[in-house]
């Protein structure tokens, strides 16, 4: 028994010793590795033409590694793209110096070669760049500007210029593969555009959220119509009453000198299916009178769409002969309504309906206001909605314009109406 006790103690030891061993021998190599060599280079190169089209996102200090971007600077008129020359490796002791130079054979070469359309060589009297930057001490970038004659640019809206730097020398290797970053300034960005579209909340009809659609706006102006205004990009509001209000939206540039405006009415309204009681069918181009009437005696009749059944449909006259589009039929809703949107449903089951419609409204029976035209699904049963910018109207004149046979079909038609005395 005490000698397999020595035996294993023999063991254990002998175990630790060659384990040690190893360790010894894997740290040796890990020290003594050679690690890649550290090497300058442009990280902007890597994305190929750099071209500077928008203004969504101007800063001052360059995203280590990936996308540059620019800076407005109003007190001495420069149009500045931040960049930065890095060094490669976990290395980064001692200050790296790096010569920088304009290289406008590259960007000859891609206009010959119709990489660049449309691109002019910046004039080298229109922007100034060091031609020596350090990477400091500690640090694995040293950055720098790319300085435009920012007046230069807004006079020259919208032309496209184009400018290539290198790095040509380097107190350390230069990566030759990422050493030259083409960029290209689209001045169409001096001069803003303003535009905006909206829509309502589900749970709240009277919070508007609008979505700014404007281009190359630093700083936004908006008037809501009832006396407030916001200068929010993309601001929510929500109105105290139902009505339609006349909003606005100043967009100001990146100079601040230039300035875009746009407006346009919006409606803000509770909506509801309006009961279809005193609806009538004042006129039609024509109907199917042969359908069979022994389960629905409206069947094929324009009465049809107006009765809350999707089991009954119009028809137009298929027997010879057979009207070509457009195919049309007039409802009378009994009273005016402001109108939210339609819905219409096909005949069930059935494909071979129209693919468009124009809606027209009018007050009378006489004057029509188009609503537009709009594409239809012939192939599903559900409803499919007609989004109308609540119009005020009495009559709604439907008109299907185009479809795969001379013919079509429909089996309901339904409105959505402003809850008058529910907008307070």
């Amino acid at each position: 028994m005490k000698k397999n006790k020595i035996n294993f103690i023999e063991t254990l030891l002998f175990t630790l010793l060659c384990c040690t061993t190893i360790i010894s021998c894997q740290y040796d190599e890990i020290v003594s590795m050679e690690y890649p060599a550290q090497k300058i280079y442009l990280p902007a190169a890597a994305n190929g033409i750099y071209t500077i089209d928008d203004v969504s996102a101007p800063i001052s200090v360059p995203t280590s590694g990936n996308v540059y971007q620019f800076k407005i600077d109003r007190d001495n008129n420069a149009f500045n793209v931040t960049l930065g020359a890095y060094r490669s490796g976990i290395e980064n002791s001692g200050n790296v110096n790096v010569d920088l130079a304009i290289n406008n054979d590259t960007i000859n070469a891609l206009i010959a070669t119709g990489d660049l359309e449309n691109v002019e060589i910046l004039p080298s009297e229109e922007y100034s760049l060091p031609q020596t930057i350090t990477i400091p001490n500690g640090k694995d970038f040293g950055e720098f500007n790319l300085k435009i004659d920012l007046d230069f640019l807004k006079a020259n809206e919208p032309r496209k210029y184009g400018i290539a730097l290198s790095i040509v020398s380097a107190d350390r290797e230069v990566n030759t593969e990422l050493n030259t970053v083409v960029i290209v300034v689209d001045t169409k960005i001096m001069t803003p555009t303003s535009s905006f579209t909206y829509s309502s909340d589900a749970n709240n009809w009277k919070t508007i959220t609008f979505k700014n659609s404007s281009k190359y706006g630093m700083k936004y102006k908006w008037d809501f119509g009832d006396g407030e205004t916001s200068t929010e990009q993309t601001p929510s509001h929500t109105y105290v009453q139902g009505g339609k209000y006349t909003v606005s939206l100043i967009v100001e540039g990146l100079t601040g000198e230039l300035t875009d405006a746009y407006e346009q009415t919006i409606s803000v309204y509770q909506i509801e299916k309006m009961n279809k009681s005193g609806w009538k069918i004042v006129d039609y181009d024509s109907e199917a009178t042969n359908e069979d009437h022994s389960v629905y005696p409206n069947q094929g009749y324009a009465s049809s769409v107006i009765d809350d059944n999707l089991e009954t449909f119009w028809h137009s006259q298929w027997s010879q002969p057979v009207p070509q589009f457009p195919h049309w039929f007039i409802v009378d809703l009994g009273q005016e309504k402001v109108i939210g949107k339609l819905v219409d449903y096909r005949r069930q089951g059935n494909s071979g309906g129209h693919t468009e419609r124009q809606i027209l409204v009018s007050l009378d029976g006489l004057n029509w206001e188009d609503m537009g035209t709009f594409a239809r699904d012939p192939g599903t049963d559900e409803g499919q909605t007609i989004n109308l910018n609540y119009p005020r109207a009495r009559y709604i004149k439907y008109v299907a314009t185009q479809g795969p046979n001379a013919y079509t079909f429909l089996a309901e038609l339904d409105v959505y109406v402003a809850i008058e005395n529910e907008q307070q």
